[in-house]
């Protein structure tokens, strides 16, 4: 009776162990899948890096600037009897807005329409910015990719031609 008793206690022993190892096996399996996690941070710190890239500064600067004149104007026009002199004051104190280079105005025109992954095919490092400019650009806009051009006379946008490229079926 005692050599069955051993016996059951021994199997069960087994069984046990079999259970446990098996467990381990996945717990390992699993831990090999969160090894991917570990690369996350290094992704992360290059996307920091990307962000900081995109040079958000100097327009982060110009919002700034126009937030406290139109507070200085609100405050002024708040002022009963003042109101003209106070916003020449302000309009002269403001700092004169810096002009844009021609990728600037060309980024911002696109970004605002909603086009992403701007690209500027035409060199743009020796043109005069005096005589209207053709500029052929490449962008994505709701996953599809855009070609096309726009005219720059001066500062402003004249004439903007982009379509998307599509693949004809037959």
């Amino acid at each position: 009776m005692e050599l069955l008793y051993f016996s059951l206690i021994f199997v069960t022993l087994i069984l046990l162990a079999g259970i446990v190892l098996s467990r381990l096996g996945r717990y390992e399996a699993y831990l090999k899948d969160l090894e991917g996690i570990k690369t996350l941070n290094d992704r992360l710190g290059d996307l920091v890096n990307g962000l900081e890239g995109l040079k958000t500064r100097r327009v982060e600067d110009q919002i700034h600037q126009i937030h406290e004149t139109l507070e200085q104007i609100r405050l002024g026009l708040d002022r009963q009897g003042e109101r003209a002199p106070v916003v020449q004051e302000i309009v002269q104190r403001a700092a004169p807005v810096p002009t844009l280079s021609l990728q600037d105005i060309v980024e911002s025109k696109l970004y605002n329409m909603g086009f992403q992954e701007v690209r500027i095919v035409t060199d743009l490092s020796e043109v005069n910015s005096d005589e209207p400019l053709r500029i052929v650009v490449e962008a994505r806009r709701d996953g599809t990719i855009h070609k096309g051009h726009l005219v720059l006379n001066g500062q402003s946008v004249t004439e903007l031609d982009v379509q998307p490229v599509f693949g004809s079926f037959p």
